[in-house]
């Protein structure tokens, strides 16, 4: 599934990324933790990147938020869930991690361009594919979750980690 569509299109620079690469940068970063939720706001903040809410204009209600790579900054849809406001935080960091030297090598500014066409906001989505993955992998560390599943509901467990129940869903099934 595709939480978010974005412009882009080919860079130079732009390259595949197996999911154990995603996973073990994910891991690094969630170590140090201990029982859920992930902080990922402190995990941002841990990075060097700022995290705002903002109020998005009309155009853009489509858009849960957006990655600025060069004033090293995550912006989240005030509107939205703070449910969705801490997916949205993980999967633009995944972004920032994965993504952040081809965007700075090309001298892109987003990670999406709020460029309308047919077939709704235009993306990438092979990023916006690995910016997904890594979002579950750092809410939902495998070394956190494994020991609660056998003793859980999805809904317990989606309450322990802060992620809606869908994602929590797909997260048992994926571990």
């Amino acid at each position: 599934y595709v939480l978010y569509w974005r412009g882009g299109g080919k860079r130079k620079g732009s390259r595949m990324m197996h999911n154990e690469d995603i996973e073990k940068k994910a891991n690094e970063l969630t170590k140090v933790y201990s029982e859920p939720p992930i902080p990922v706001y402190e995990i941002a903040r841990s990075q060097g990147v700022a995290v705002y809410e903002a109020k998005f204009k009309e155009c853009y209600k489509g858009v849960h938020g957006f990655c600025d790579f060069l004033d090293d900054a995550i912006y989240l849809n005030k509107a939205d869930s703070p449910i969705q406001q801490i997916l949205t935080a993980a999967h633009e960091l995944g972004h920032w991690i994965l993504h952040r030297e081809d965007y700075k090598l090309n001298n892109k500014r987003y990670a999406f361009f709020p460029k309308k066409n047919e077939s709704g906001f235009g993306g990438n989505e092979k990023e916006e594919a690995e910016a997904d993955f890594f979002a579950s992998q750092l809410l939902m560390p495998r070394s956190l979750l494994l020991p609660y599943i056998p003793h859980n509901s999805v809904a317990v467990l989606a309450e322990a980690f802060d992620v809606s129940r869908a994602m929590m869903e797909m997260r048992v099934k994926d571990v």
